[in-house]
C-alpha cells in the first residue's frame, strides 16, 4: 500500500466525520458574500433593517405562537418568507424521522426571514405603517397568517390548522375578485 492511498483514506475519513449542521443553509445565519459584497451591502442592508424595524416588530408580536424571531433575509431572492432553524435547532427532516420512529419530537419556534424586495413584503410594510380601522388591521393580521404559512409549506411542513389557511386564503381570493 502506497503513502498516497492511505493519506488520501485518512482525508476521506475525516471528512466524513465533519459535522454536516456547519454547511447547512436552513439553520441560522447564513454568509454566503464575499469581503468586498459585504461592504457594498452593509449599508443598504442597515437602511432596509432601519425602515422594516416596525413590521418586523409587528410580525413578530403577531405570530408569536408560531415564531421565535423575524427578520430580513439576504438569502431569499423570489419568495417573500422562509422558515429558518436556529444553529442548533432542530430541522423539519429531523422532526419528521422522529415523528416516523414514534419518538417524541422537541418543540421549538422558528424563524421567520422575510425577503424584503418581495411585493408582498414591501406591500405589507406599506398597509402596517397606514395602519387602518379594525377590519383593515384584522386583515393584515391574516395577510401575516398565510404569510406563515406559506412559508412553511413552501418547505414541505405540514400546517396546524389546514382548514383555517383554506379558509383564510378562500377570503383573500373572494376579495380579489
Amino acid at each position: 500500500m502506497s503513502r498516497g492511498s492511505t493519506r488520501r483514506r485518512k482525508a476521506d475519513a475525516q471528512e466524513c466525520r465533519r459535522p454536516l449542521w456547519r454547511i447547512s443553509v436552513l439553520k441560522g445565519e447564513v454568509d454566503l458574500d464575499s469581503e468586498d459584497e459585504k461592504t457594498a451591502h452593509e449599508a443598504e442592508r442597515h437602511d432596509q433593517e432601519r425602515d422594516f424595524a416596525d413590521l418586523l416588530t409587528w410580525l413578530k408580536e403577531t405570530l408569536s405562537d408560531h415564531v421565535k424571531e423575524v427578520r430580513l433575509s439576504t438569502r431569499l431572492t423570489e419568495s417573500p418568507a422562509c422558515l429558518i432553524t436556529d444553529t442548533f435547532g432542530i430541522t423539519p427532516a429531523l422532526a419528521r424521522m422522529y415523528r416516523a420512529s414514534g419518538q417524541a419530537v422537541p418543540v421549538g419556534k422558528r424563524i421567520l426571514e422575510l425577503n424584503p424586495n418581495h411585493p408582498l413584503i414591501t406591500g405589507l410594510q406599506q398597509a402596517q405603517k397606514a395602519g387602518g380601522d379594525d377590519a383593515q388591521m384584522r386583515r393584515l393580521v391574516e395577510t401575516a397568517e398565510l404569510l406563515y404559512g406559506t412559508a412553511l409549506l413552501a418547505e414541505g411542513g405540514a400546517l396546524e390548522d389546514p382548514a383555517k389557511f383554506a379558509g383564510l386564503l378562500a377570503d383573500l381570493l373572494a376579495r380579489t375578485v
